[in-house]
């Protein structure tokens, strides 16, 4: 039987995965700072391979228009976070209760499709 992947076996698809078509939003996304606007997306897979709670913060200080980060609670309490580095050091962050209907319906198409290029490489990368 196969084992389920890593934490870190996951992480190491999702960053490889990275693109344009991955993006919330494919504008903000460019190969300089590869995890712009892929935070959704990335907590979307991981929550789907290890369970846990997407949480969504607005960026402070605040940007015009106002900037959302998302990231991961694990089952086990603790917080993963694969895209921080897309915003720089001091900044900070104010968490917001998100619906479990919200997420399912701004997962969209970019969270789909990463899930299936992190699936497929994941499936790749198994002896």
């Amino acid at each position: 039987m196969d084992e389920p992947p890593t934490l870190a076996q996951v992480a190491a698809a999702i960053r490889s995965s990275w693109g344009a078509e991955t993006a919330h939003a494919p504008a903000a996304w460019s190969a300089d700072c590869p995890s712009a606007g892929q935070c959704w997306t990335s907590a979307f897979v991981i929550r789907h391979y290890f369970g846990g709670e997407i949480i969504l913060a607005e960026v402070l200080p605040h940007s015009d228009p106002i900037q959302r980060h998302a990231w991961n609670r694990l089952p086990d309490g603790s917080e993963f976070d694969l895209t921080r580095d897309q915003f720089p050091p001091g900044q900070t962050f104010r968490e917001c209760v998100v619906p479990e209907s919200v997420i399912r319906s701004v997962s969209g198409p970019q969270a789909e499709e990463l899930l299936r290029l992190v699936t497929a490489r994941i499936a790749l990368d198994r002896p």
